[in-house]
């Protein structure tokens, strides 16, 4: 409150409800300009010399008769890129083989949704010329241009001068430039002792010839502080990941506010107080620094860095299911280059046995996509949460295996896509079968038994020599990966590692009968069973010595697809 004492003595930044005012903008500039000269890890991520510009761009310098400007091949220069959500079919308002002389002409504004016509109005605002969006900068009734300028769209992204983020808007007919609401109501006020007035030129108190400063009595206006921005219509979507974390640098209309986000840190523009808590993760600088150094310490950090996006990326949404490997392929190529391991439907072979210890996080409700996606073995197998396990983090700390790796292929669909989407998988391993049962002791489907010698059945013709303990470990703390897994009779234990702290890891299989005869013995084509993984478990310190003993225990080669 400006004439309350506290005004004269506390920082403060104005809030800034009208995102798309020229004073707005003018502050935006300024954290850009900002980020530019003080943040050494962004100006790491930009080109020293103007980057190539995409093949079609639109030209803002006439906000209201926009123009598609076709560039010359290896042009070099300054753009903004756009992301947002469709929210539909673009019929109306989209580049194709008939308008896109139209459109060299130019653009009736009054004709474009109005999540276009607020980027066309930034980009302008912001002193830059040229603008790049999908739906106008694509052919989108050329199958071949498609194809060509989506391979190329993570280095739009990167190469863009600055991203758009229209993160509010659920539909592109519905804007982002919205008058904000107000700020959250106040929750408690403090009485503020105020600095001598002297000392703020404010008035004196003369006493018996003396002069003595008055201190004042202020106020300090409090409000709640959330931990994370509300969930925003782009953070369901699984291609927009790829457009944000590929930025070096972008503007984030939110519900409430408009964020600046760089690869240093993200503000508020004004200069608000905004907590970074849960923020989506940045890419390591060895994946976006201009002059890539790979090292052991890169590559391990690049490793861990992959996880926090594939975590941030499963549970978003998709208008074709069948893209979730595609819609992932230009981020695997970008660490593919410092990781230098094969990918393997969203895992790595270097790190294979770590890799497949993936997990469900207690309570998510995740499901199994009707049409064949991924192996089972693969988070891409899944629609919904998942979790890295905690043991990626000591890669280098003491991890022992017990399992190995005998062999690990998938087929992709298209060889001209090779981080693509897949036709199958196969993943055999050399490591003991136990059998085990969820607990029916009162501790519900989050506990596993591994059944001893005593308790587990004879084995079938078809299954190979299985695991029996000769005592049982105590609890296996579980995660299924679907709720309908704990349902199935008859499921096995497969000790993969352990940790450096002592916990054993377990991949949960269960014969594959997911095909079209659904035998319930499914064999591969030399006769061995077949399994799909169903979950993950394991058991903490109480249980060493296990490791020793799985090793000399019998061990199978257990395919998993």
């Amino acid at each position: 409150i400006a004439d309350d004492p506290t005004a004269g003595v506390t920082p403060w930044c104005p809030i800034l409800l009208d995102v798309g005012s020229l004073r707005t903008l003018t502050f935006a500039k300024e954290c850009i300009e900002r980020c530019s000269g003080e943040h050494p890890d962004c100006r790491s991520c930009l080109p020293t010399s103007p980057s190539t510009l995409p093949t079609r761009l639109i030209d803002c310098r006439d906000v209201n008769r926009p123009r598609l400007v076709t560039t010359t091949p290896g042009a070099n220069g300054k753009y903004v890129a756009l992301s947002y959500v469709w929210g539909g079919p673009q019929d109306k308002h989209h580049t194709t083989e008939n308008n896109m002389a139209a459109y060299h002409d130019g653009i009736d504004a009054t004709t474009l949704p109005q999540t276009i016509r607020d980027a066309i109005y930034v980009t302008h605002a912001l002193g830059i010329d040229s603008l790049w969006l999908d739906s106008l900068c694509i052919i989108q009734d050329s199958a071949k241009d498609k194809h060509r300028e989506m391979a190329s769209m993570r280095h739009i992204y990167r190469n863009a001068y600055l991203t758009i983020i229209a993160a509010s808007a659920s539909s592109v007919t519905e804007g982002f430039l919205h008058m904000r609401p107000p700020p959250a109501p106040i929750i408690s006020s403090l009485p503020v002792i105020c600095p001598p007035a002297e000392s703020t030129g404010g008035p004196l108190k003369q006493e018996a010839g003396t002069r003595t400063s008055l201190h004042l009595v202020g106020t300090l206006h409090l409000t709640a502080l959330t931990e994370r921005d509300p969930d925003e219509p782009i953070d369901k979507r699984a291609w927009c990941l790829q457009e944000l974390v590929m930025s070096p640098r972008a503007l984030i209309f939110t519900s409430e506010r408009l964020l600046y986000r760089c690869q240093t840190t993200t503000v508020n523009v004004g200069g608000t107080p905004h907590s970074t808590f849960l923020e989506v993760p940045r890419l390591p600088l060895s994946i976006l620094a201009v002059d890539r150094l790979v090292s052991a310490h890169a590559r391990d950090s690049a490793h861990l860095s992959w996880w926090d996006v594939v975590m941030e990326y499963n549970p978003r949404t998709l208008s074709f299911p069948t893209d979730k490997l595609v819609a992932c392929a230009g981020l695997a190529d970008e660490y593919q280059a410092v990781l230098g391991s094969k990918y393997l439907a969203g895992l790595w072979r270097d790190s294979l046995l770590c890799d497949l210890l993936w997990c469900v996080p207690c309570g998510a409700s995740n499901s199994r996509p009707q049409q064949y996606r991924a192996p089972s073995w693969s988070w891409a197998s899944l629609d919904g949460s998942i979790s890295c396990h905690s043991l990626l983090k000591s890669l280098s700390e003491g991890v022992r295996e017990v399992a190995t790796v005998v062999e690990c292929t998938v087929t992709v669909e298209d060889e001209q896509v090779p981080l693509g989407p897949v036709t199958d998988g196969r993943l055999v391993l050399r490591a003991p079968l136990i059998r085990c049962r969820p607990r029916r002791d009162g501790l519900g489907d989050s506990h596993l038994k591994l059944l001893t010698a005593d308790e587990a059945p004879s084995c079938h013709h078809w299954e190979p020599p299985i695991t029996h303990l000769i005592a049982d470990p105590g609890r296996l703390f579980v995660s299924f990966d679907t709720k309908a897994d704990p349902r199935l009779d008859r499921m096995w234990a497969v000790p993969i590692l352990e940790d450096c702290d002592g916990w054993i890891h377990y991949l949960v299989v269960a014969l594959d009968d997911t095909g079209t005869t659904r035998r319930l013995a499914a064999e591969s084509e030399d006769g061995r069973p077949v399994y799909r993984r169903i979950g993950g478990c394991s058991t903490g310190p109480r249980a060493w010595g296990w490791y020793d003993m799985y090793l000399e225990l019998e061990r199978s080669e257990i395919v998993i697809v």
